[in-house]
């Protein structure tokens, strides 16, 4: 009580405020898993990639997916190769 009376903050709050944040941040990127996913996931205790891929059961199949390809979606493709295959 002190400590929030004090600076109108609690660390350990902070923290896990940061931590679920951290979390999001990562499984964010994934196909399929938007803030509900993230939030469920993050109260099982699954945070990171690893995670995931050890408890890969309890993903939806276009998660595996998005999880199995989740580098290569993060790849932007060049403006030149756009052109390329664009109908104009």
């Amino acid at each position: 009580m002190k400590e929030i009376i004090k600076t109108r903050e609690l660390e350990a709050a902070s923290y896990i405020s940061n931590e679920k944040t951290d979390s999001f941040k990562i499984l964010i990127w994934i196909y399929g898993i938007g803030k509900k996913h993230d939030e469920s996931f993050f109260e099982k205790g699954l945070k990171v990639l690893e995670d995931l891929k050890k408890n890969d059961h309890l993903l939806t199949s276009a998660q595996k997916i998005g999880l199995k390809y989740r580098d290569n979606l993060q790849i932007r493709i060049p403006w030149a190769e756009v052109e390329e295959v664009l109908i104009i």
